[in-house]
């Protein structure tokens, strides 16, 4: 029974700790997938961005703006494009991440 007063210290680090793990999580719940430019769109606004056709662009589904508009990243910027101006890639297709094959 005397132990029970250092329960709470002990715990204290986890009880921190466990809040960690809720924005790992949450990035991972983060929708990426990958359009396809089929059209040119040049970007009218900063948050705009430009594209070609055959632009890969990384687009986050968790991301909603306005209608019509999809919000992506392309060379390393981001910003927004008509959704009709791109077509989604199948999940099959996507080209895979450059990593060292082990």
């Amino acid at each position: 029974q005397h132990q029970e007063p250092a329960k709470p210290a002990v715990q204290a680090p986890w009880s921190t700790a466990e809040k960690g793990p809720l924005t790992i999580s949450a990035q991972e719940n983060v929708k990426v997938v990958y359009y396809r430019a089929l059209y040119p769109f040049e970007s009218r606004s900063h948050d705009e961005i430009t594209i070609q056709p055959g632009d890969i662009v990384m687009v986050d589904e968790s991301q909603t703006g306005e209608p019509g508009w999809l919000g992506g990243e392309l060379k390393g910027k981001t910003g927004w494009f008509p959704a009709n101006y791109a077509e989604k890639i199948p999940e099959n297709e996507v080209p895979a991440p450059v990593k060292p094959v082990t």
